[in-house]
């Protein structure tokens, strides 16, 4: 005779890809989604009940977020229905290079990237993917530009460390 297994608990359902966004919790470049917290009973890891809970734009990976209202998660479904997940991911990676070559952060550096990655995915379909599609190249190009800082501050302060410990161990070889 077979064994029954049946559950229940709460479950989070990412519904719709929003983009990518520099998430201030876990500290990383992450897709957004519209997510559902739902809670659910389950025989056989069949679903037989379902009920919402409540509606959020969250994070993916650390799925942090804030909490919006039943009509705001159908009207941002709609706006951020033209990009799908495997859209989103390959613009993401797009980005990415095409931010890496950008020589500053200033609003010609961003149109021009826009401009380019508008020409091959729907960024512009409506005022929030536009606005977020700019921000998102405005983060990245940020980003890379404060680890270059941060990474030529670490090589300055190790080439004053070392010029510190080289008197020092001439004095010791004498």
């Amino acid at each position: 005779m077979g064994m029954i297994v049946y559950g229940w608990g709460d479950v989070v359902k990412h519904k719709q890809i929003m983009g990518y966004q520099w998430c201030q919790s876990c500290g990383s470049f992450a897709p957004r989604y519209l997510s559902k917290l739902v809670f659910r009973v389950h025989i056989s890891y069949i679903p037989v009940f379902m009920k919402t809970k409540g509606y959020f734009i969250a994070c993916k990976s650390c799925e942090a977020g804030k909490e919006i209202t039943k009509q705001e998660f159908k009207a941002l479904k709609e706006l951020y229905k033209p990009m799908t997940k495997s859209m989103t991911k390959k613009c993401f990676k797009e980005l990415q290079g095409l931010c890496a070559g950008a020589a500053d952060n200033s609003e010609a550096s961003v149109s021009l990237i826009f401009n380019n990655i508008a020409s091959r995915y729907p960024v512009a379909a409506n005022n929030a993917l536009t606005g977020e599609y700019r921000q998102l190249i405005t983060d990245l190009i940020g980003e890379r530009i404060e680890r270059q800082r941060a990474l030529k501050q670490q090589q300055q302060q190790f080439a004053q460390q070392q010029a510190a410990m080289n008197p020092q161990i001439a004095n010791q070889q004498i």
